[in-house]
């Protein structure tokens, strides 16, 4: 065999290599991230059922994560102005923001051809003031 056809072999074999190392990260990464919304997921289920009918509250997006679309479920009290929920990358980059003009329960539904696939935060915000926070992710089928 030549010269130059081994070194095309071994300059594969070592780009392959460096795939499979980078392809484990990703997963630990996405496992990581699974189990972090998980535990936000369930955090939020145990909280749920108790909620006051005289607080703000942003509940969990559902499903979460998410390929196609989701549900952001809040509930506003009857004094609430100047409400929005702000969607940021987790750089903190405000992707989104949407004006929220109703009060009591309500329900926003985000499509994911919106958003890059990812994870990201959604804040409900009562006259520039940060009420909750919660994790979402978006994946891709």
């Amino acid at each position: 065999m030549s010269s130059a056809k081994e070194e095309s072999i071994k300059e594969l074999k070592e780009a392959v290599d460096y795939l499979r190392l980078e392809n484990n990260e990703l997963r630990s990464q996405i496992n990581s991230l699974s189990d972090c919304v998980q535990s936000l997921c369930n955090n939020q289920l145990k909280s749920s059922g108790a909620v006051k009918i005289n607080e703000n509250t942003l509940f969990q997006n559902q499903p979460n994560p998410f390929n196609q679309s989701t549900v952001i479920r809040y509930q506003l009290t009857s004094n609430s102005n100047n409400v929005k929920i702000v969607i940021r990358d987790l750089n903190g980059r405000p992707i989104k923001s949407i004006m929220i003009n109703e009060t009591g329960q309500g329900r926003v539904t985000l499509n994911s051809s919106e958003l890059m696939h990812g994870t990201y935060t959604y804040t409900l915000m009562i006259d520039n003031e940060n009420i909750d926070t919660k994790l979402m992710v978006v994946t891709r089928e």
